[in-house]
This record gives structure tokens, sequence and C-alpha cells, in this order.
């Protein structure tokens, strides 16, 4: 049995479908520009040259998925890494950028919540943050009504 197939099942507490997809993205290379930049600079040295390779893979490698529960990043460039966020355990977003990031137009969202392993978290690089911090701000709020979870100030 797949994924939707189980979300589909009828149960006591399951009247919709779990994990809906609803954005995607990749890690934009624009976060490395000053890297870039700086090995082009030095490229007859070995050591800014490999570490430019390392930040375009760790980037290219590195991906946001956000569902109707839960958002996800998944990174690693030889050891795969995927780091859930519950989206009812979220608090707070806010949208930040660099000069750099700005230019590609590009930003990115911080998102405080209450989970254990990631109380901060940063998505970084992605094109629109602003829109982006909606989309997640509205599927928290949906989340936590089918939930039935309300957010306490502490």
């Amino acid at each position: 049995m797949n994924l939707e197939q189980a979300s589909m099942t009828p149960g006591p507490a399951r009247h919709v479908r779990e994990q809906d997809l609803l954005w995607s993205e990749s890690e934009g290379q624009a976060a490395n520009a000053g890297v870039f930049i700086l090995a082009l600079l030095t490229f007859w040295l070995l050591v800014p040259v490999l570490y430019a390779v390392y930040r375009y893979l760790r980037s290219a490698t590195t991906r946001y998925t956000l569902t109707d529960q839960r958002l996800l990043v998944q990174s690693g460039i030889i050891v795969k890494h995927i780091e859930t966020l519950e989206l009812y355990r979220v608090l707070d977003l806010s949208v930040s950028g660099t000069l750099l990031l700005t230019v590609f137009g590009r930003g990115r969202v911080v998102i405080s919540s209450t989970d254990a392993t990631t109380p901060k978290l940063t998505i970084n690089a992605i094109a629109n943050p602003q829109a982006v911090a909606n989309l997640i701000r509205d599927a928290v709020e949906r989340c936590r009504v089918l939930k039935g979870v309300r957010a306490f100030d502490h």
C-alpha cells in the first residue's frame, strides 16, 4: 500500500487526504554568489575552487517540500538527510535576504517552531520568499484546524 492509498483509507479521524504537495523548490545558487566570485578571482588556488564546488553541490542537493501536513528539507551530497517539521508546530515566520539574494530575486524564510530537533529552520535562496511564507502560513492554519490544535503564547 503506497502513501496515497494509506492516506485515503477511511478511519476514525481521517476525512481528507494527507500529504497533498503544495510547493517544492531547490535551494538557489544565488546564496553562493560570493563564494563563486572568490573562486573565480583566486582560481589558481585549489582550496577556494574546491569549496565553491562543495557549496554548489550542497545547494543543488537541498530541496524544500511543503505538503498540507509537513515541511520537508532534503539535503546531503553523499549521505542524504531529511528533516521533517510538522506544520502545527510552527510558531512564527519571517522573510529576510541579503543584498546578493535580493539582486537575484531570491530571499529566505525563517521558521520558528516548537520542534525539538529543529526549533529554527531556514529556507534559503528561494524565489518569491514572501509568497512562500504566505503559503506556509495558510497551510499552518489549515493544518491546525484539521488537527484541532490551538497555538498558545508562552
